[in-house]
């Protein structure tokens, strides 16, 4: 018989200190922020302070923006120990990202 395992939620608090941290540096408000990013200033503050999940769409413009590195978020093994195929996933990751960050209309707010 199947048994049900607890889900691991992602824990997305240490992602809202880095979204916080890079939003201070381009000396932007939490206001421009959720502006730039059409959200509530509340709903970014709680991204911020309380590691609220945004939209998975609203998560790759606030990686795009900042250029926020995601690795500690989906492999917990550092890089060096990563199986290879992690490591090419990553590379595909990041090419389709930068290509599409181009042509992105977020990218022209800035």
């Amino acid at each position: 018989m199947y048994e049900k395992q607890e889900k691991q939620k992602l824990d997305l608090r240490a992602f809202g200190q880095s979204v916080k941290e890079a939003r201070e540096s381009k000396n932007l408000s939490r206001e421009q922020l959720a502006e730039i990013l059409d959200l509530s200033p509340r709903h970014t503050q709680y991204i911020e302070t309380r590691g609220q999940h945004p939209s998975l769409q609203k998560f790759y413009e606030i990686v795009a923006l900042f250029n926020i590195s995601v690795d500690n978020l989906f492999f917990l093994i550092p890089r060096k120990a990563r199986p290879p195929i992690a490591a090419s996933l990553m590379l595909c990751l990041m090419t389709w990202t930068k290509k599409n960050w181009r042509s992105s209309p977020l990218r022209q707010k800035l």
